[in-house]
Order: structure tokens, then C-alpha cells, then sequence
């Protein structure tokens, strides 16, 4: 990759604060060498246009991972994919409903539901589980489960899981 700045040529400037072009640089850098290609610096100005906008965190992680899982350069269309889940993880810390984490059953609780209810399908292999197995199933994990019933589920009607 060609280390000098590569004059502007593009009508519309690159607005982004010298540091962050300097990141970006450095991302592309280390994508580069990690993949054994080479970029041609309009290639290097090109990027920093169609990034314009985009958290300098998430175009470093994406140039990360890129670079440690291919072997080609990206398009910009691989990049876009990256970034999609890039924000979709991000999206996910902050979901508005912290307030409720960790009140009902866990994956582990579902686990246990999981493997309990194959094991009685497997007794009446012709039969489906019957409500009131499933609720029989919901009272012994509870009764096994640190805290008894999820603090979500306390106060909640007799027959709950029961179909309306």
C-alpha cells in the first residue's frame, strides 16, 4: 500500500478529522498485509468516500475481521455486510429492556426443558406432550432452579401456559 496521502481528486472532499483518516489508513494497512494483496491509493481514497458517515470503530472492526478471515480484498458490498452486523451487535447491548434481563428462564432452563420433553416424547413416541405435562415439566424446573420461579413469571395465573 502506498503510504503517501494520495491528492483529493473527488469533487465533494473527505470530511473525516485527519485522525480518523489516519485510523482508517491504518485499518486498511493491516487488512492489506493480512490478506498479501496490495492497494492502490485511488483504491485507499475511494474507501474513505464510501465510508463517509460510518463509525471509525465499526470500519476498523470490520477491516479486522476481513483481514483475519479472507483471503482477497473486500468489495464494498462485503464491507456493507460486515458493518450491517456490526451495528446489529451493537444494537442488541442497548435494547431498552435491560429491566427485564435475567427475570425469566435462561437458555440453560431451556435446555432442560428441551432434553426433559424429548425423553417423555420418547416414551409416547405417537403422542403429543399434553398440557398438563408440559406444566408438570415447568414445576419441576422451577422446583430445581435457584430461586424457584422466574421473578417474571411470579404472581402469573394458576394455568398460565394453558391456551386461550
Amino acid at each position: 500500500m502506498d503510504s503517501r496521502r494520495p491528492p483529493n481528486k473527488s469533487k465533494t472532499p473527505t470530511t473525516r478529522p485527519l485522525s480518523e483518516q489516519e485510523r482508517i489508513d491504518n485499518a486498511l494497512l493491516r487488512m492489506v498485509t493480512r490478506t498479501g494483496r496490495s492497494m492502490q491509493a485511488d483504491r485507499i481514497e475511494l474507501w474513505h468516500q464510501d465510508l463517509r458517515g460510518v463509525p471509525i470503530e465499526a470500519i476498523e472492526s470490520v477491516f479486522e475481521t476481513w483481514g483475519r478471515t479472507e483471503r482477497q480484498l473486500p468489495t464494498c458490498a462485503d464491507i456493507y455486510r460486515l458493518l450491517r452486523v456490526w451495528a446489529a451487535d451493537r444494537a442488541q447491548v442497548g435494547c431498552g429492556c435491560e429491566s427485564e434481563h435475567g427475570t425469566g428462564y435462561d437458555i440453560n432452563d431451556c435446555l432442560w426443558l428441551f432434553k426433559r420433553a424429548i425423553a417423555l416424547s420418547a416414551r409416547n413416541p405417537n403422542k403429543h406432550i399434553a398440557t398438563d405435562e408440559w406444566i408438570g415439566l415447568f414445576k419441576e424446573l422451577n422446583a430445581k432452579r435457584e430461586g424457584g420461579v422466574p421473578s417474571a413469571f411470579r404472581g402469573a395465573a394458576a394455568g398460565w401456559m394453558v391456551a386461550q
